[in-house]
């Protein structure tokens, strides 16, 4: 054999070979790439936010790399702002900055009516009707007051022009955006209070009627 030849068949064998070597370095990198693209692409694990409040729940999933949505759903016996729900639930796959949709309880409110009769009126002194003698505060425009068990006001409102008749005389009045509480006191101007449960106000349909006088 001609030693150039023989050289010639050498040389050719180590270029094949680092040709095979260098594109077996590609095809590794390139899965390589891949499986961190994979990886990344499917990487956050929704975090659990049922039954923590709204704030909480927020911070937890932003911190995660994920949006938020809110949808409030109105719940008479479920805490304010306590998550009910999440789409997707939690342990899903997303990606970063998908949205999660957050089901949250809000209290909802009630709105009071009422009737006010004064049994003790000057009939005649003018119109609207109010009160005389000792009565005489009653009046269109007198504030009534809501307030829950422990005193807090919940919610105000007024007398509205009276309805005279022959020996008394009856006035309405509306409180409206009364939150849920256990007990509900109710007080016209500053005539005492009448207290009612939220369940004696479900049954009459939030309507109540008072009485003044006789």
């Amino acid at each position: 054999m001609v030693p150039g030849n023989r050289y010639l068949k050498e040389c050719r064998g180590i270029a094949e070979g680092t040709v095979v070597m260098r594109f077996r370095s590609v095809q590794i990198a390139a899965m390589a790439i891949l499986l961190l693209a994979v990886s990344s692409c499917g990487g956050v694990e929704v975090p659990d936010a049922v039954g923590e409040n709204v704030d909480y729940a927020r911070g937890l999933l932003i911190g995660a790399g994920l949006e938020v949505s809110v949808e409030e759903d109105e719940q008479v016996d479920v805490p304010e702002g306590q998550v009910m729900s999440q789409t997707p639930a939690a342990g899903a796959k997303a990606r970063e900055g998908d949205t999660v949709t957050l089901r949250v309880a809000v209290s909802p409110e009630f709105s009071l009516k009422g009737e006010f009769t004064l049994l003790d009126f000057d009939g005649w002194s003018g119109d609207p009707c109010s009160g005389d003698g000792g009565y005489d505060d009653i009046r269109a425009g007198l504030h009534v007051t809501v307030r829950d068990q422990t005193g807090t006001v919940l919610g105000t409102g007024a007398l509205e022009g009276g309805t005279p008749l022959t020996a008394w005389c009856t006035f309405t009045f509306t409180v409206d955006a009364l939150p849920k509480a256990d007990f509900y006191s109710v007080e016209v101007g500053r005539r005492g209070e009448l207290t009612y449960s939220f369940e004696e106000l479900e049954s009459s349909e939030w309507t109540v009627y008072l009485s003044l006088g006789g």
